[in-house]
């Protein structure tokens, strides 16, 4: 029984030393974010507040910042006449950057202002058709460039974690639904312990669990259907997006630019299959935006050529996949192509 005890005391002075020591070093703050419901759908932010970035075991890549008043990471606060408005997820709200290195500064300064954007971590397709209904009304851009990566393709028919929309197909009809988010008091109170943030933002054990649950849901979701039913699903998912993203753009006179990520896993490797993403994702995305006579930058051949020709990533893989400074100046210069034809 002593014994014990003294196991116990031991136990419970190393993790008090090390919630010391954890408070000196620049463990990641974690954000705090407002609700969201079926009225209120867009995630973003408690405004205004600061914070401290870092990834990984390691504290990769520490640095600090303040959410602007909207709820947002690295945007100017949105004013009506704008010129563009960049929407997408975490690629664009860009934790691990200052607002200079970041596609959206660039743009701004190359274009003289007028440049905004609504992005937070974890949104899909229908969070980013969300975020155009709620703010192209508001500031009324000449460009919304909306981006795109692998995993707004692969979980398309997958239900939205909490503070997120999803599409759904009710009596033949395709609409888009919403998980409501709200958070919990005992989370706030935990995120004040330098030691849990770390366990929850840098070893990540939460989003390891998270990832076992949702697999185990999407398999119990989609087990029982046909593949030609998740094909004919996905199709009309994608048909009702870039119709309803054509509805808005011709309501209020802006050009959509999708903007699509490439597989960077593929350049690296030097292959030609799909590694980064799912097999024939990027053509089935593309090929959609083809069809609606979408404007497109597809940043594959530019990535793979800045790659080619200098040997420098242009993301922090292998710990993170987002793109660095370089990737985020590659972005700026190929929408800057097509950008001038659009003032």
């Amino acid at each position: 029984m002593r014994t014990s005890l003294f196991y116990l005391i031991g136990f419970v002075a190393a993790l008090l030393v090390l919630e010391c020591i954890l408070q000196l070093i620049p463990v990641n703050s974690g954000l705090r974010k407002l609700p969201t419901s079926t009225t209120s759908p867009n995630f973003r932010f408690v405004p205004d507040q600061r914070y401290v970035y870092s990834y990984g075991w390691a504290l990769d890549n520490a640095r600090s910042g303040k959410i602007n008043s909207e709820g947002f990471n690295n945007s100017k606060i949105m004013q009506d006449g704008s010129q563009v408005l960049l929407v997408g997820d975490s690629y664009i709200e860009s934790l691990m950057l200052d607002y200079p290195d970041t596609v959206q500064g660039q743009l701004d300064i190359s274009l003289g202002g007028g440049v905004y954007a609504a992005a937070s971590s974890g949104n899909g397709l229908a969070d980013s058709l969300q975020l155009v209904r709620e703010f192209v009304p508001k500031i009324h851009p000449k460009s919304v460039i909306i981006f795109i990566e692998a995993q707004d393709v692969s979980t398309l028919l997958d239900t939205a974690s909490r503070g997120h929309s999803y599409f759904q197909i009710q009596d033949g009809h395709v609409s888009v639904a919403h998980t409501p988010y709200q958070e919990s008091k005992a989370k706030q109170m935990l995120m004040h312990s330098a030691l849990v943030r770390y366990v929850f933002y840098s070893l990540k054990f939460p989003d390891w669990v998270s990832g076992k649950l949702s697999t185990l849901r999407a398999a119990s979701k989609h087990s029982g259907k046909d593949e030609p039913d998740l094909k004919s699903s996905r199709n009309k998912y994608a048909k009702y997006y870039f119709d309803e993203i054509k509805k808005l753009s011709e309501k209020y006179n802006f050009r959509p630019i999708f903007l699509v990520d490439a597989d960077h896993q593929r350049i690296y490797k030097d292959s030609k299959q799909n590694i980064g993403w799912q097999s024939g994702d990027r053509e089935w995305i593309l090929q959609n935006i083809a069809e609606g006579e979408f404007a497109v930058v597809d940043l594959h051949p530019s990535f793979n050529e800045f790659w080619k020709l200098r040997r420098e990533k242009f993301d922090f893989l292998p710990m993170d996949g987002h793109w660095n400074q370089a990737g985020h100046g590659i972005a700026a210069r190929e929408l800057l192509r097509i950008l001038p034809a659009y003032r």
